[in-house]
């Protein structure tokens, strides 16, 4: 059996992931956003009392808002970000994007990623396996974490609740996320629920006919 426990963090309101196995205690980290040393000691701490022991750390995106507590993620269990092959120009942009859309300076995270999931990639996770999703549009490396055993999809920034994901911001292509969602995710099961990366979950039958721009 698979849980999943939420954290909503930053200011930005990002929805971090922990996913993880009932029975080995291994456990996934998605879209480690933390801001603040308090906001990562709460997922710590889950983690510490449930007894999980954190394997992957796992971006849908490497849009800052999603990966600013990767150092913290990598400095206690070692762990280094997995993104898309194509998502290395995003990373690497941040600070500037940071500053043109806050005209702030934020420390960006250190730690090197690891730029291997792509289409089709099965990553073991206990008794269940993840399936990498290439869904493109609000970045060119967006991909979305399908866990067929829990009936779950992590969508990132792809897909909301009767919404989807900006793509004003570079390398964001709305012609390409709306094909990511009618081709890629709208393709699994009706009853398949979607844990996004910002706002409340939804489900692929419910979005098929309410989400306004796609209906």
């Amino acid at each position: 059996m698979m849980n999943i426990k939420t954290f909503t963090v930053n200011p930005l309101g990002v929805n971090c992931y922990v996913l993880s196995d009932e029975e080995t205690h291994e456990a996934a980290v998605i879209d480690c956003g933390c801001m603040t040393p308090h906001e990562f000691e709460q997922i710590a701490d889950y983690c510490d009392e449930a007894g999980l022991h954190p394997t992957l750390s796992l971006q849908t995106h490497a849009h800052f808002d999603h990966v600013l507590g990767a150092d913290m993620l990598h400095n206690r269990y070692g762990l280094q970000p997995h993104c898309h092959t194509m998502e290395r120009t995003i990373w690497e942009r941040n600070p500037q994007l940071v500053n043109n859309l806050c005209g702030l300076h934020i420390p960006m995270p250190q730690v090197e990623p690891v730029y291997d999931l792509t289409h089709g990639l099965r990553i073991p996770l206990g008794s269940t396996t993840i399936h990498v999703l290439h869904t493109p549009g609000h970045t060119p490396g967006g991909v979305s974490f399908y866990a067929e055993k829990a009936g779950v999809v992590f969508s990132g920034d792809t897909l909301f609740r009767c919404g989807l994901g900006r793509t004003d911001m570079p390398g964001g292509d709305w012609e390409q996320e709306v094909q990511s969602v009618q081709q890629v995710l709208f393709t699994l099961p009706g009853e398949t629920r979607v844990l996004p990366g910002h706002g409340t979950p939804t489900d692929i039958d419910f979005e098929r006919h309410n989400n306004p721009y796609m209906v």
